[in-house]
């Protein structure tokens, strides 16, 4: 992990923030990955950021969930927003729909 934080950190410097972003994702530093998305203000980074965030557990994490609406609202990435909050729709519905059957048997 240290190494490709490390590759990140060159790419960054030749200014290449995309390759950048991939060396970050792929040493899956989170807190990493947001603090670079958030400072190169790239529509790109932002939406590549968002679907990196989606692989992580963001059912159970409310933090998670604010950053990766943050994150494709920034994009203006509407399609990929809309996804999300399906996704999200569809965990609340099965939840809901669990919950319903196990207390009323």
């Amino acid at each position: 992990m240290g190494l490709l934080a490390l590759s990140s950190l060159a790419v960054t410097y030749s200014l290449v923030s995309i390759q950048a972003m991939r060396a970050l994702v792929k040493s899956g530093d989170t807190a990493k990955v947001i603090l670079f998305a958030n400072t190169a203000r790239s529509k790109d980074i932002y939406r590549m950021a968002g679907n990196y965030l989606q692989t992580l557990n963001w059912k159970e994490n409310a933090d998670l969930m604010r950053k990766i609406e943050q994150f494709y609202l920034k994009a203006d990435a509407l399609d990929s927003i809309a996804s999300f909050y399906e996704a999200c729709a569809q965990v609340w519905s099965n939840m809901y729909w669990y919950m319903q059957n196990w207390i009323f048997r």
